[in-house]
């Protein structure tokens, strides 16, 4: 299979770099038309357990995972136990915190800092990736990791604003 195949007799691809519009093509995509609905139409197998990922949404400094917005704000580990890689993240619920494994982390362009030593344990927690010496992380270890306030991301307010004022350009070239 070829990203540049035909799908509905439309050679998709062409859109996705003629637009200004985000079609996000190299995943689900927009209207079922990026890379995954072209794999599903060829029968080429793909992992798909959205679960697994933590798809950190672009809004807010804090984390929160998108397929996941019932937990809450996460802060991230990565350890090493017995020669395998684990990535977990952690949330507050009521009476602690709670533990979620996950497959990977997609930080989706942030800026990140990045000030640890071992690359056998670190903590990913807002826009910074830092040592981990904490032996196990509890409701006290989570609050001073994680940001108190959530606010928007600056970032996420510029693209917005550049894309209101492009959409408003298209309907006044019409």
């Amino acid at each position: 299979m070829k990203f540049k195949d035909e799908k509905d007799g439309k050679f998709i691809y062409k859109k996705t770099y003629q637009t200004d519009e985000s079609l996000f093509f190299d995943e689900i995509g927009k209207y079922g038309q990026g890379i995954v609905s072209l794999c599903n139409d060829k029968s080429i197998k793909l992992y798909d357990n959205a679960e697994a990922i933590a798809d950190i949404s672009i809004k807010y400094n804090n984390f929160f995972v998108n397929n996941s917005n019932k937990d809450g704000k996460y802060i991230f580990e990565y350890k090493v136990d017995d020669n395998i890689g684990r990535l977990y993240g952690y949330y507050k619920i009521k009476n602690g915190v709670k533990r979620k494994e996950f497959m990977y982390i997609h930080l989706q362009k942030r800026k990140v800092e990045v000030d640890y030593r071992n690359k056998d344990s670190f903590l990913i927690i807002p826009n910074k990736i830092i040592n981990n010496n904490i032996n196990k992380i509890d409701k006290k270890q989570f609050n001073r990791l994680c940001k108190r306030i959530t606010i928007l991301r600056k970032k996420y307010m510029l693209i917005k604003l550049s894309n209101m004022l492009k959409k408003i350009k298209r309907i006044y070239r019409k």
